[in-house]
Order: structure tokens, then C-alpha cells, then sequence
């Protein structure tokens, strides 16, 4: 990604919270926020659900969730992914056999593109992965992450927050949500057959090959892998049968990057996703009024969603990544990543030493003296916990 490509243009309005919130594991201080936008989507939070107690919920999910996938020395889903992975060399495919053996795990849908493109190095290969629970519905959360690496000719650059830790959280959640997923999915085909599959929401997860520049961000040098499938999927038919495209299938775009340091900050960048971040300033809100999160607050005031006007209109830039080819489509993004940049930002020091767990993992306090300390249940794992009380309980 690169900085400042556009200018800020600050925008006044309100919406009312749409979704309960989204899950704080993808945020690194809690595991909240992005899970409850996700069960709003797919419907396992019912309206008259939000008068559900926090205390509640994480009790939920501490009974359903295992979260050390995401431990930084010994993590099975985010050590792995701590290695060079620049295009092309053998880390590079090692990562991708990783991912996609996770998937196939899991028995999502698979779809790959792959192309070759020009670049200052010379043609290079490139591989899109793109998963999917349940091929059938029309309409898609898409959550996002780049699982490449920058190169360097004479240094080794990890990119541990560029973007292993966001590759890891994906993967986490597929896994911990897919239980839940295929009930909620048994339910939908029982009840309403093949028809009701095709209305339901679905998750798919994009993991972008070629973010990264390899000499110096442009146009043409960077962002390989969203640019080349935003062109594509903009044409292709959803499947044989819909009459949408597959970019028109998409809710919402949801791009992680950077994250993993200490106290990042997020802002709301679109206005076309400004209804989704107001949900995640609004949860935050809740959990410092009732002091279950842990956190440098003064007088209890939103120090992580702190700014609700959103930057630019829906075609402006403030950040390049690999959204910019969907904004540009017309796609709602959402767009978490820390601004300002963390310090380690392309350089070698973005390594597992730069890393700090208990922000990746998340921390709660309860009023009662009870701490559930480093609690990760990144998207999918507090989705499951959720999904699995409100279909059995």
C-alpha cells in the first residue's frame, strides 16, 4: 500500500447503527467488533438480539473458541505465514499450498486466477485465491487480505504486519466460523430448499497476490493481483444461472492490512462504508462505558473509531491498496488499516519482533474482578461461538 494518494474532504452525517458491530480481533484489542457485522449478515442476529448482554457474549465464545492459531512464536495458522513471500520464489508458493490446503480443509469453494503480467523485474506469475462458503448465495461479505511480501535485493523483509497477520486472522476465521456456517446453511436448504440458499449471505475471503511494488509504487507497479480481478469479475456472471456479475454480488469489501503493533488507530476513510463504521465506534463506545475493555481511554472517549466523518467521497484516495480497483467500481470498502502507518512500515523490522500479542489477541476485564486476558477469537471464531448459540440454545 502507499500513502497519501488523494486529499482528506470531510463529510458531516449520520446513519443509525445498522449492524451490532464489528469484531476487535482484526483490530488487535479485542474480539468483538467485525464478528457481530458478520452475524448481522448472515443472519444469525435476529433485531430484537442487540439487547444481548456483552458479559454474555464472551462467555459464549470463551466456551467455544481455542485461540492459539494466532500465537506469534508458535501460532499454527500465523507462524507459518512469518517468511519472505515475495512473487515467485519458493516461500512464495510454500505460503500458497498453505492457504489453499486450509480451505480445502474447511471444504469451501475454491477459484483461482492466475495470470501473468509485466513488471520491472521482468513477466512475472501471479495467483489470486478466492474462497467461498456457499457458492450458491448472491450476495457476499468479502473480507481481504495481500499474502505477498515486498522485495528487497539485498535484504530479507518479512512483512509480518504486511500482511501475515491479516492472512492469519482470515484463515482463523474461516475456521473457527465454519461449523457454524454449514448449521446455519442446513437450516436455509431445509427450510426454504435451493431458492433460499441463493437469497442467504455468504463469506468469501480473497487472499490478492502482487500488492507490493517491486521498484517504486505506480500505476502499472503495484497491486497486481486486485487490479487484474476487479477487471474481470466486473464482466464475469456470478454463475450460469444469476444475471449479476460477481463484482455486484459484493456487500461489502472488507481490506485488512498492517495490522499486529501496538495502538493502531482507525478512521473512516469512504462514505460508502460509513454506516459500517459507525457500527464499530458505537460498539466501542458500549464496551468503555462498561469498562470491559482495556484500554488508555481519558473520560471513556473513543480512542481506536474515534473519527465518524468519513474522509473522501467514494471515488477519492487516501490510501492505495488493494481496494482501489473496487472503490473504483462502485464496491462499498471498508478499509481497516492503521493511520498513521506503523513505524516498522517497509522496512526489515516488520518481523514477529515487532508484533505485539496481546494486541493481535485482545484483552477483556470484567466488572466482577474475572479477566479473560488475551483473548483472540479472531472473526470466525466469535462467529461460530455466536452461530452456534442462537441455532442450539
Amino acid at each position: 500500500m502507499e500513502r497519501h494518494r488523494g486529499q482528506f474532504e470531510s463529510k458531516t452525517g449520520f446513519l443509525k447503527k445498522i449492524f451490532f458491530g464489528i469484531s476487535f480481533s482484526i483490530l488487535g484489542i479485542g474480539s468483538i467488533f467485525l464478528v457481530m457485522l458478520l452475524l448481522k449478515f448472515l443472519g444469525f442476529i435476529s433485531s430484537d438480539s442487540d439487547n444481548l448482554t456483552t458479559e454474555n457474549y464472551v462467555e459464549v465464545i470463551s466456551k467455544n473458541s481455542m485461540n492459539s492459531n494466532l500465537n506469534i512464536v508458535n501460532g499454527n495458522l500465523l507462524t507459518p505465514l512469518l517468511v519472505e513471500r515475495v512473487v515467485g520464489t519458493e516461500s512464495h508458493k510454500k505460503v500458497q499450498e498453505f492457504i489453499v490446503n486450509h480451505f480445502k480443509n474447511l471444504q469451501w469453494e475454491m477459484e483461482t486466477d492466475t495470470f501473468e503480467d509485466e513488471t520491472p523485474l521482468g513477466k512475472k506469475t501471479f495467483t489470486n485465491y478466492i474462497f467461498t462458503k456457499n457458492p450458491l448465495s448472491e450476495k457476499r461479505i468479502v473480507l481481504a487480505a495481500h499474502y505477498d511480501s515486498k522485495y528487497f535485493e539485498n535484504e530479507i523483509f518479512i512483512g509480518a504486519t504486511d500482511s501475515a497477520v491479516p492472512c492469519a486472522i482470515l484463515m482463523d476465521i474461516a475456521e473457527s466460523l465454519n461449523s457454524a456456517l454449514d448449521n446455519k446453511l442446513k437450516i436455509i436448504e431445509a427450510e426454504e430448499g435451493k431458492e433460499g440458499l441463493k437469497r442467504s449471505t455468504t463469506i468469501q475471503m480473497i487472499f490478492f497476490d502482487g500488492e507490493e511494488a517491486f521498484e517504486n509504487w505506480t500505476s502499472t507497479d503495484s497491486i497486481y493481483g486486485a487490479r487484474h480481478l476487479a477487471d474481470k469479475w466486473e464482466k464475469e456472471p456470478l454463475n450460469n444461472q444469476s444475471t449479476i456479475t460477481k463484482l455486484q454480488s459484493i456487500n461489502v469489501f472488507v481490506l485488512l492490512d498492517l495490522l499486529g503493533t501496538k495502538n493502531p488507530t482507525f478512521n473512516n476513510y469512504y462514505k460508502s462504508s460509513e454506516k459500517y463504521f459507525k457500527s464499530l465506534s458505537a460498539i466501542e463506545t458500549m464496551l468503555l462505558n462498561k469498562n470491559l475493555l482495556k484500554a488508555n481511554s481519558i473520560n471513556n472517549k473513543n480512542i481506536f473509531f474515534y473519527n465518524n466523518e468519513a474522509m473522501t467521497d467514494t471515488t477519492k484516495l487516501f490510501i492505495d491498496d488493494d481496494h482501489k480497483p473496487f472503490l473504483r467500481k462502485n464496491v462499498p470498502v471498508l478499509h481497516i488499516i492503521p493511520y498513521p502507518f506503523p513505524n516498522i512500515w517497509h522496512t526489515v523490522s516488520d518481523n514477529a519482533d515487532a508484533l505485539d500479542e496481546n494486541t493481535i489477541k485482545g484483552e477483556y476485564d470484567f466488572n466482577g474482578g474475572v479477566g479473560l486476558k488475551e483473548i483472540f477469537i479472531s472473526f470466525i471464531r466469535i462467529c461460530s461461538g455466536w452461530g452456534i448459540f442462537f441455532i442450539f440454545n
